[in-house]
């Protein structure tokens, strides 16, 4: 991708999305596309609420509200999916202030310490394994990691993280 100005993504030699390397990884079109380009976490949800300048998307796995900052055209009850990449995602001990949409508890089962960044993946509910990326901004006085394996942790990501998907 840093390479290219403009990238086509195919498909049993069809076209899926043409752009920019920033529209198709900021804004793919599709699961396929959202998979093939980077890492995205996908959570499947039927649309709850459809307004002008938002939609909020139910997902029962995990139990949470997606509430996207952009409108679409689509029915309420639609069948869709939602790509949350890795990168975008807040992960804290603490539970944020608004825990009532774009919010997920759940445990660390396993951390990737790769220096400037780390890589978190967190069990929520069963069996369901999210992603996280995070930068190591601060150096730890002690040595010891600021969030450790099996600690219970708080995900949260802004409502423009997220993207609906409709294939």
């Amino acid at each position: 991708m840093t390479l290219s100005t403009r990238i086509a993504v195919m498909d049993d030699g069809r076209f899926q999305q043409i752009g920019t390397p920033t529209e198709i990884y900021e804004f793919p079109t599709s699961r396929l596309v959202a998979n093939f380009i980077g890492n995205a976490n996908m959570f499947e949800g039927r649309i709850t609420e459809n307004g002008t300048d938002h939609v909020v998307v139910e997902s029962k796995d995990p139990a949470c509200n997606f509430y996207i900052d952009h409108g679409m055209s689509i029915q309420e009850g639609s069948k869709v999916w939602v790509a949350l990449r890795p990168e975008k995602i807040k992960i804290s001990k603490q539970a944020p202030d608004d825990s009532s949409t774009n919010s997920i508890k759940g445990m660390v089962g396993d951390i990737g310490y790769l220096g400037g960044t780390s890589t978190y993946r967190i069990l929520i509910g069963d069996q369901r394994i999210v992603e996280i990326t995070s930068p190591n901004l601060n150096r730890p006085k002690d040595g010891n990691p600021p969030i450790d394996w099996d600690e219970e942790v708080y995900l949260s990501w802004e409502p423009s993280s997220s993207v609906v998907l409709t294939k």
